[in-house]
Formats: structure tokens, sequence, C-alpha cells
């Protein structure tokens, strides 16, 4: 099956930004079987296609193609917060998934707000597992805090300038920030995966 999506509006259009195709905020298991996830392109600077927001998940079994070489770049500036998927707060697996063609990242791991205190709620245990993560302008996976983060057996390639499209920086297959004081650095385990062609 193949899925062409558009965005619903969440957000000002005056900063030129979107939100989400889907936000996930309660318990759920996404299968997609085999299915495509692609969006039309559009001239958005920030958005996710997949957000898991304080919740448990499990999303597998599928592809998800973002718009880079016929994205509108003509808002100009870096346009790096395009995400495959956005794990926001949750707690959850990714596993067997091919995210690719992203404005900015395949995939960026953060953390969420408690808006009566505007604490911080870290992302809890997240496994990245037997995914293809490729051709994206920015990373293939962003960490930037968690209890419990595990990539294995992924393969994570063509990050940065290709497809004729230029790349923004870091150009990183993974890249972990925790350069600011609120961001948790957990327990991480990064094995048995395999990275080329990756500008940064």
């Amino acid at each position: 099956y193949y899925f062409a999506l558009t965005f619903c509006d969440q957000s000002s259009s005056t900063i030129n930004t979107k939100d989400i195709l889907f936000d996930m905020t309660t318990n759920c298991v996404l299968d997609l079987n085999g299915s495509t996830l692609k969006c039309a392109p559009n001239d958005y600077i920030k958005f996710s296609y997949i957000r898991f927001t304080n919740c448990n998940f499990l999303i597998k079994n599928g592809f998800i193609v973002g718009d880079k070489v016929n994205h509108d770049y003509s808002f100009g500036g870096t346009q790096e917060l395009g995400w495959g998927i956005e794990v926001r707060g949750a707690t959850g697996k990714i596993e067997n998934m091919d995210i690719s063609m992203m404005l900015a990242d395949a995939i960026y791991i953060w953390k969420n707000y408690n808006l009566s205190n505007w604490s911080i709620i870290s992302s809890g245990d997240v496994v990245v597992e037997n995914c293809k993560l490729h051709n994206c302008r920015r990373q293939g996976i962003s960490f930037t805090g968690n209890n419990f983060f595990e990539i294995k057996n992924c393969d994570i390639y063509n990050i940065g300038t290709y497809d004729g499209i230029t790349g923004t920086n870091p150009m990183s297959g993974i890249d972990l920030e925790f350069e600011w004081a609120e961001h948790t650095a957990g327990t991480m385990l990064i094995h048995d995966n395999r990275f080329w062609d990756c500008d940064g």
C-alpha cells in the first residue's frame, strides 16, 4: 500500500510551520505491514511525520519517505526541523522501518514538558532495531536525553548532501546531544550497526 499524505494546519502560517501528520498520545501499536507513508511536497520548515508523545508505543514494518528532493526551500534558513519519527517524552520501540528523504532527521528523540509546572519529561526506554535510515539532510538519529536508549542492527547511510540536495549540519549518522543542562544522559547501547557515507 502507498499513502500520499498532507499536513493538517496546527500552527501559525506566519512562521511557516506545521506540526504533525500523526500525533500519538495514547499507548499504541502501529504496524504498517509494508505500507509507505509519503507526504506531498510542501514549504514547511518544521514538522514531524509521526510523533509519539508521553505514551508507550511500537511502530514497525513500514516506510516513511520525506519530500527532501521536491521540497520548496524558498522560505530560507537551514530548514533542519523536519523529522520522520519524533519521540517526545515517550517509551517504545521503532522496528524494521525504512525512513528516508527527510528534511532533517529520520528519527529525533527528546524531552517533553509538563505544562502545569514546566518540569522536564524525558523519554523513557527507546529501542531502534533493524531499521534503514538514509538519504536525510541532517542526521540519521538525534538523541537528546532519555532513560535508556539502544540502537542495534541498523543501516545508516547517505546522510548530508545527496540526491542533488545540500545537507545541513551536523550531518551525522547518530548525534548525541547533552550540552544543555536539561538534557539527561541515561544508559546508551549502540551496537551491530553499519554506517557509510555520512558527511559529518
